[in-house]
């Protein structure tokens, strides 16, 4: 089994995950086999976002020349940043505890 790692914009990794059948067209070391593991790493800009566990379901290969290959694969388990989790902590109400009265002295002489 081989695993491969994947450096994808976060908008395209949203768009597979909606779709019923993902499947992308990547240049990959070797051509991979169904059940090998491929970890999509979700990029904003220069920065990692989040990372998703895929197992790769078929590949076929495109190019004779490069070794490109089309991808379906299934996310399997989501790694790192997750939306819902941004959700819940908005929809909680947060209890604020009045300030120590040093506190309160300090912020008063800023001003």
């Amino acid at each position: 089994m081989t695993t491969f790692t994947v450096e994808i914009h976060e908008d395209i990794v949203t768009w597979l995950k909606k779709s019923t059948r993902p499947e992308i067209v990547l240049d990959l070391p070797s051509m991979p086999k169904p059940g090998d593991k491929l970890w999509l790493k979700r990029m904003r800009g220069t920065h990692i976002v989040g990372t998703d566990r895929c197992m790769i379901m078929a590949s076929y290969r495109v190019s004779r020349l490069r070794p490109t290959v089309r991808v379906v694969f299934g996310i399997a388990i989501n790694h790192g940043y997750n939306e819902s989790h941004e959700q819940d902590a908005f929809r909680e109400r947060r209890e604020y505890l009045p300030l120590p009265e040093n506190i309160r002295s300090i912020r008063s002489e800023q001003e």
